[in-house]
């Protein structure tokens, strides 16, 4: 094994114990590259990718690297964890019997294997594995159930909320700006009574209970998706006053598009 590899697969591990999980996929796949069936920078990558809630990848790079190394039972019990956290108790189930038929004493497998209901057919929904025999990564199940159910569901719910934030500070400003000249002159004046009257023209009681809930949507939407990918809840330091005064629309999408990776 080179130098250069050791070395990736190091900072990989280092990575991937510190939960910088796009760390990790960067350096396990430098290692791909230059040895694409390197079965422990595979395994990184798929812990990775599943970590990163890239199910359909990583369930590909799980399956390559079980074929890789069809006699490692922590390569299955890892396989078995991605598997269960994606709603495939029975794959999952397999999974860890052949990973207890390698290693009958593997914690973590029996463990997993508790937790789930009984089979019916053990063979349902099984496909892909290597049948013959599932690296040291042992990551225990996680992320919120019912996100992990709805998938990519999750992420256009992000982007719902975000159209409609954005949607009802536009439909404000539409009401206050051809009036905002008055507001001004109005309130220099100093006369409340008028100031009064003219802010009850901007008053809709559908608009702020649209807004209310568009704002505590888009609150409690990040600190759900922080929760389930253990991500920095630093994020919520600009959300949270951003999201109280209507601007939910601007830091929810960046949060998208960077947060998570």
């Amino acid at each position: 094994m080179s130098n250069e590899i050791i070395s990736l697969l190091s900072e990989a591990t280092d990575a991937i114990n510190a939960s910088k999980f796009d760390d990790a996929l960067s350096k396990a796949r430098a290692v791909l590259i230059i040895d694409p069936n390197h079965g422990e920078a595979k395994l990184i990558e798929a812990v990775a990718l599943s970590q990163l809630g890239n199910r359909s990848e990583a369930s590909q790079a799980f399956v390559q690297a079980v074929n890789i190394n069809p006699t490692d039972a922590k390569v299955r019990y890892n396989a078995a964890v991605h598997e269960f956290n994606s709603g495939n108790a029975e794959t999952a189930r397999i999974l860890c019997n052949q990973a207890l038929e390698l290693e009958p004493q593997h914690a973590g497998a029996m463990d997993l294997l508790s937790r789930m209901p009984q089979a019916v057919d053990v063979q349902n929904g099984f496909s892909g594995y290597a049948r013959e025999a599932a690296s040291q990564f042992e990551t225990a199940p996680a992320g919120l159930p019912f996100i992990t159910k709805l998938g990519s569901t999750w992420t256009v719910i992000g982007w719902l909320l975000t159209a409609l934030a954005l949607g009802l500070f536009v439909w404000s400003l539409a009401i206050m700006l051809p009036n905002m000249t008055e507001l001004i002159k109005v309130s220099q004046s100093g006369d409340q009574a008028k100031i009064n009257d003219l802010a009850s023209k901007f008053q809709n009681p559908l608009l702020q209970i649209l807004g209310y809930a568009a704002n505590f949507g888009v609150i409690i939407y990040m600190i759900l998706d922080l929760v389930h990918r253990r991500g920095s809840m630093v994020w919520l330091i600009a959300h949270i006053p951003c999201s109280c005064c209507g601007l939910g629309f601007v830091t929810l999408p960046i949060y998208l598009l960077t947060g998570r990776k």
